[in-house]
């Protein structure tokens, strides 16, 4: 099931205006914001003998984990720096805004399948509502977010809808792929039932608000298609065959690996 809700969001710009009105205040969440920065990351143990993929890229097209793992370094730009790092800034910002229902967070998790690992860092895990769930965090265009909001809207009348494999877009499920693989690297730690789900929006245009929620249902049937998706890239890895791109094609814009002939950054960059 899938609801879109702003209670979440309404928690958070409560806090917020709670703060922005205290000077005081304000000065000590930026201190803090400033220092959450600097907090030690947890070391994990990982087997060096085996592939290990990464949660936030199981959503993403199979041939960036397969170039990872074949060891070909990303070519990254300014542009796609700079927002990696404004996502982090808006992590670390609403985990101080949920603080008081922050039961957990930013913990490295490992699931080990046999041939091959699952790698995870997921955002948070709040007490809200008198429910545990998990947060996952997602900054977005306001033509992703646009996109986004059309297919909420099919997905809370039909939730079958998500699974629809001739979208030409799936954000919904993309995004539900990689916080219920979470879900399920925390199993065993945490009895959760509900995902939280809080986009952020790069720019405020239009009707978009710069935060929206919604929250959904853990499902085990997005979990097995994350796993299987998984099993696919370790058997390219093994036959040393490169995975079908992505049918996205909007990937290809964007895409840091510019050595895969579908690249759309070879033309502009003049990569060979």
């Amino acid at each position: 099931m899938i609801k879109v809700s702003q209670d979440l969001r309404d928690y958070i710009f409560n806090y917020l205006s709670g703060v922005l009105k205290d000077k005081d205040t304000h000065k000590k969440l930026i201190q803090r914001f400033n220092e959450s920065f600097n907090l030690p990351e947890e070391l994990l143990e990982i087997d060096n003998t085996k592939p290990y993929f990464k949660t936030s890229m199981l959503p993403r097209c199979p041939r960036k984990e397969y170039y990872r793992l074949q060891g070909i370094a990303p070519v990254l730009t300014p542009e796609s720096f700079l927002t990696l790092t404004g996502g982090n800034y808006i992590h670390h910002l609403l985990q101080i805004c949920l603080e008081d229902i922050l039961v957990d967070k930013e913990q490295m998790l490992l699931m080990d399948l046999g041939n091959y690992q699952i790698l995870g860092k997921y955002d948070g895990v709040i007490n809200f509502q008198n429910e545990l769930s998990l947060i996952e965090v997602k900054s977005m265009s306001p033509f992703a977010t646009e996109k986004l909001f059309k297919e909420l809207a099919e997905a809370e009348k039909d939730y079958a809808s998500i699974f629809d494999r001739f979208r030409t877009t799936k954000s919904v499920f993309d995004i539900l792929l990689q916080a219920n693989m979470y879900v399920k690297l925390l199993q065993g730690k945490y009895d959760i039932k509900k995902i939280w789900i809080i986009i952020y929006s790069k720019a405020s245009v239009k009707d978009i608000p710069p935060i929206f929620t919604f929250w959904a249902d853990y499902d085990e049937t997005i979990v097995e298609i994350g796993i299987s998706k998984a099993n696919l890239i370790f058997k390219h890895l093994q036959e040393n065959t490169i995975p079908e791109k992505s049918p996205y094609s909007w990937e290809c814009h964007y895409c840091d690996y510019v050595n895969c002939e579908f690249n759309k950054r070879r033309e502009k960059e003049g990569a060979d």
